[in-house]
């Protein structure tokens, strides 16, 4: 299997955005349009999670990572298939983006999120910033820890 990051979510939660802070985009940011696999990450549409009709293009996809991704924005989490998780073939992590948008009750929203990502299937949570870079050298580190394993 290929040593790589799927990420996953709703349109404008921060996926390609966080892949640059996590070091895996060298290019600049810009809307996902289709499916893009390179060597380090396969990068999806927001479209993709936003209707269920594609939800087999994911599933497909994550057969060929190494780790899943699933983002949600801490402002907006909005809503995920129950369980979804659980149909990916790669082990998967969820991530709160956003968190510097946060102005009052900073905890209560990112619980809020969190919770929406655990009955996604999510079993670990990480809380970041891809643009100040809060909390992508935890997100990083562990990521980084399933690829090493992966042969």
């Amino acid at each position: 299997m290929t040593k790589r990051l799927m990420v996953v979510g709703r349109t404008g939660v921060g996926k390609t955005t966080l892949l640059k802070a996590l070091g895996l985009l060298g290019s600049s940011v810009r809307k996902t349009e289709a499916v893009e696999y390179s060597p380090q990450f396969i990068d999806t549409p927001g479209e993709f999670m936003d209707m269920a009709r594609f939800y087999h293009v994911l599933i497909t996809s994550s057969s060929k990572a190494a780790a899943v991704l699933v983002v949600v924005d801490a402002t907006n989490p909005g809503q995920l298939p129950p369980g979804i998780s659980k149909t990916f073939a790669s082990p998967v992590l969820g991530c709160v983006n956003k968190v510097d948008l946060l102005d009052g009750n900073y905890e209560e929203k990112v619980d809020s999120a969190q919770r929406k990502l655990l009955e996604a299937g999510v079993e670990e949570v990480y809380a970041v910033s891809a643009k100040e870079g809060t909390g992508v050298r935890e997100l990083k580190a562990r990521i980084e820890e399933i690829l090493r394993r992966c042969k």
